[in-house]
């Protein structure tokens, strides 16, 4: 396989397209940079060349560089995974050659840029592939419903939320792990797992509210576990040894994905944090349905997907992009679930969320049927 191009996983535009049926031609093309596990859409792309590999002749394209012409000219319809720097060239030369092209958007462009300190150009750039995908794209799939409000879709559009593989991420897959890691058989272990990019601030860096309700909570038994790597790891470990909890905060760093549902099964509780605007609404975040596929106790906060698909006891409020009072409301919701750690580790019920709602097949059947209908 090239830096580029990864063949569909039962080789594309070969026999499949023989007999009396020809299959629609789907040139797919994934806007990701990363090719070893931080690589989330292309796991997502690869899942659903499998599982449609029977009604689409799929020739998979991944970045960073842009397909050739040629690739664009032969397909009858174009998949662009995530507009940017490469997913939107890619729309464009769809355009051009008047093919259908269908755009998948996980975050608004523009606020998703502002919220990351990108420059005022990327800022307004991020604006004009969200302005043009709404209205230009022949149908968009979004992975978060809030999106199709966010940007005011103007064309078809389907809701095709994050995934998840059901038969890996299974309760009960940590085979000892909190015991290899240090953690005491009678500690509440609540846990977190994402990429630890340094923040503006220093509570924007993934995990922080984490370490901040262990500061609160020095008298119960509760623990961390943050799982994942990146420039904020080491700043957020020098603020658990400086807020007194370092001895309770577990950040193995990167962790392959191959390796992820162990970590998740060692936590009691999972937490996924969406603050409360464009960006937070317009997301599902890959994690959740992870969570879910491994039947833990989640507490999120009520906003995006989160808010559609959990209980009110696992949703905490949150108001605005920065809630100050959210640490504490954490710390108070962990701190009652500490007498429950035995039923928190036989299960929470939340593996039926999944499998009804992120596992791949169903998610495919919901894809293939749009697919279908804009080729038609």
């Amino acid at each position: 396989m090239s830096p580029r191009s990864a063949t569909a996983p039962t080789g594309s535009g070969s026999t499949r397209r023989g007999g009396s049926v020809a299959l629609v031609r789907l040139l797919m093309v994934v806007n990701e940079q990363a090719l070893d596990g931080h690589a989330v859409l292309l796991r997502r792309a690869r899942a659903f060349c499998a599982l449609l590999v029977d009604e689409f002749d799929i020739n998979l394209v991944v970045a960073p560089d842009l397909p050739h012409l040629s690739e664009v000219r032969e397909a009858d319809l174009l998949y662009v995974i995530d507009p940017g720097r490469t997913g939107f060239p890619s729309a464009v030369f769809g355009w051009m050659l008047r093919k259908p092209v269908v755009v998948e958007m996980g975050d608004p462009q523009a606020a998703l840029y502002r919220a990351q300190g990108r420059s005022s150009l990327s800022v307004s750039a991020g604006g004009a592939i969200d302005w043009i995908v709404a209205r230009r794209a022949k149908g968009i799939v979004v992975r978060g419903r809030g999106l199709a409000r966010v940007l005011s879709l103007r064309v078809p559009w389907v809701e095709i939320p994050d995934g998840v593989d059901v038969d890996r991420f299974v309760p009960g897959a940590d085979g000892g792990l909190r015991e290899q890691l240090g953690i005491p058989s009678g500690a509440l272990v609540a846990g977190l797992a994402g990429s630890l990019r340094k923040g503006k601030l220093p509570n924007a860096t993934y995990g922080w509210d984490l370490v901040e309700a262990l500061s609160l909570l020095r008298d119960a038994p509760v623990w961390g576990l943050v799982v994942g790597g990146g420039s904020g790891l080491e700043p957020l470990k020098r603020f658990a040894q400086q807020a007194g909890v370092g001895e309770r905060l577990i950040a193995p760093g990167f962790v392959s994905h191959d390796q992820m549902p162990r970590y998740i099964a060692a936590m009691d509780v999972c937490l996924s944090r969406q603050t409360d605007d464009d960006v937070g609404w317009s997301r599902t975040t890959a994690k959740l349905p992870e969570y879910l596929a491994c039947d833990r106790h989640v507490l999120a906060t009520s906003v995006g997907a989160a808010s559609e698909v959990l209980p009110d006891e696992m949703l905490i409020p949150y108001e605005g992009s920065n809630d100050s009072g959210h640490v504490v409301r954490l710390a108070e919701r962990l701190a009652a679930l500490v007498s429950r750690q035995d039923e928190l580790r036989r299960g929470a019920g939340t593996r039926r969320i999944a499998l009804k709602r992120y596992s791949y097949p169903a998610l495919a059947r919901g894809l293939s049927s749009f697919l279908n209908e804009v080729a038609a």
